[in-house]
């Protein structure tokens, strides 16, 4: 049989964000800030398929599947840091909420999903000075990536019936955690540096 689909996916995004830095001291040091997302994701499909009777296209209704995905993310973060001697601290804590309206459209149904969930999101770094040109460092720090629209999109894609694809909008943010030793040395000709670093993800977004 005879069949189109076209679809129309895309989002936009409005991100605000106010920080404060303030030195306390030659040794302590404070940032403060907050910052807010606006995300407007949709999809629209348009499926017909050729009437051979009447020889005209028709709108397929079965396989309607369209979504709007509404995304709000307010956080706030706080950070000190700490230069005594040779040694160095930076502590960091943000939260984040993320309120979510997702509306799906299709032939069975009709729904608007509302979710909400809050996440914090650590870092920490710590230095020595080994030496006038040597420096040892470690860090962690967690990193939250949120789906878009093209992992989101329930539009079903079966342009070639061998490889069908087609997003989940179920799906929830990705959370990164990341480890790293580092070992700096500068000398007038020569800089030598090395990292070693490891990486470990909840929830991982994949194929």
């Amino acid at each position: 049989y005879r069949q189109k689909s076209i679809n129309n996916a895309g989002g936009k995004e409005h991100t605000g964000q106010v920080d404060y830095v303030n030195p306390l001291t030659s040794k302590h040091s404070l940032e403060v800030g907050l910052k807010y997302i606006f995300r407007d994701n949709s999809s629209r499909g348009d499926n017909t398929f050729l009437d051979v009777a009447n020889g005209q296209w028709k709108e397929d209704l079965t396989r309607k599947n369209d979504l709007d995905h509404e995304q709000r993310i307010a956080s706030g973060y706080a950070g000190y840091g700490l230069k005594a001697g040779k040694f160095g601290l930076k502590l960091g804590l943000r939260g984040e909420n993320t309120a979510q309206k997702i509306h799906f459209m299709s032939a069975q149904t009709d729904t608007i999903v509302n979710s909400n969930f809050f996440d914090f999101v650590p870092s920490a770094a710590f230095s020595y000075q080994l030496g006038m040109t040597k420096t040892l460092r470690w860090g962690y720090n967690m990193r939250i990536s949120r789906p878009g629209i093209w992992y989101l999109n329930p539009y079903i894609n079966n342009s070639d019936p061998n490889n069908i694809r087609y997003g989940n909008p179920n799906l929830d943010a990705e959370q990164t955690h990341n480890f790293n030793v580092n070992y700096g040395s500068f000398a007038q000709k020569v800089n030598f540096n090395a990292t070693l670093s490891y990486s470990l993800t909840n929830n991982a977004i994949t194929s």
